[in-house]
C-alpha cells in the first residue's frame, strides 16, 4: 500500500511551515494596526471665519473700556470653531515685510499691555475680572492686535515690538490666524487701510 500512495512523510512539515508563515504575518498585521492607531491623525486646526478692521490711532490708554483703547486691529469671529487665543499666532504681512505675534508673558507692547486682547463687554468693569483674563472666543467675539504706534510716518499703524513693523496703504497688507499646537492656518484675509 506504502508503494501505492508514495511517501506522505513530506507533506506536514510543508503544512506546518505554511501555517506558522501565515500566523506570523497575522501578527505582524495586528501588531503594525495597533501601532499605527497609537500615533493617531494629525491634529487639525480649529476652523474659523475672521474680519479685520484697523482702527485710528488714539494716543489714550484705560484699562476702563477696551474699545475706547482702539488703536490697532480689531479682530472679529464670523463664525466658526471655539479658540483660545493663548494657542493662536497672528502674521501681518505688507508687501515684503511680515510679523508675528504670539501671546505669552513677553509679548507686550511699549506700555505694559499684551498685543492680543480679547475684546469682552462682560469682564469689563466686574472686580476681580480682567478682560484680559478672558482668552476664549466664539463666533461673534471681539480681539484687538493693538499698535505701539501711528505708523511714526511709515504708514498707517505701527509696531516697534516685538520688531519694528508698518501696515502701509501703497502695499497689500494681509493677516493670517494660526493654530499653534498644529502651525496651520485658522483664518487668513486681506487688511483695508
Amino acid at each position: 500500500m506504502r508503494a501505492l500512495f508514495g511517501n506522505e512523510g513530506a507533506v506536514s512539515p510543508v503544512i506546518g511551515v505554511m501555517l506558522m508563515i501565515v500566523v506570523t504575518i497575522i501578527i505582524a498585521a495586528v501588531v503594525s494596526a495597533f501601532a499605527g492607531g497609537l500615533t493617531g491623525p494629525d491634529k487639525k486646526p480649529p476652523v474659523a471665519v475672521f474680519s479685520a478692521e484697523v482702527l485710528p490711532w488714539h494716543a489714550e490708554w484705560t484699562d476702563d473700556d477696551p474699545l475706547e483703547n482702539s488703536t490697532g486691529i480689531l479682530f472679529t469671529e464670523e463664525s466658526g470653531d471655539f479658540l483660545d487665543l493663548n494657542d493662536v499666532a497672528i502674521v501681518l504681512a505688507c508687501g515684503e515685510e511680515s510679523i508675528r505675534f504670539a501671546p505669552s508673558t513677553n509679548d507686550a507692547t511699549p506700555y505694559g499691555y499684551l498685543h492680543i486682547w480679547k475684546v469682552s463687554a462682560n469682564t469689563v468693569g466686574v472686580p476681580g475680572i480682567s478682560h484680559k483674563n478672558d482668552r476664549q472666543m466664539n463666533a461673534g467675539n471681539q480681539f484687538m492686535l493693538y499698535a505701539d504706534n501711528d505708523g511714526n510716518g511709515n504708514g498707517v499703524l505701527g509696531w516697534t515690538t516685538p520688531s519694528e513693523f508698518y501696515l502701509t496703504p501703497t502695499e497689500i497688507c494681509t493677516f493670517r490666524i494660526i493654530d499653534k499646537p498644529s502651525q496651520q492656518t485658522i483664518a487668513g484675509g486681506t487688511i483695508d487701510l
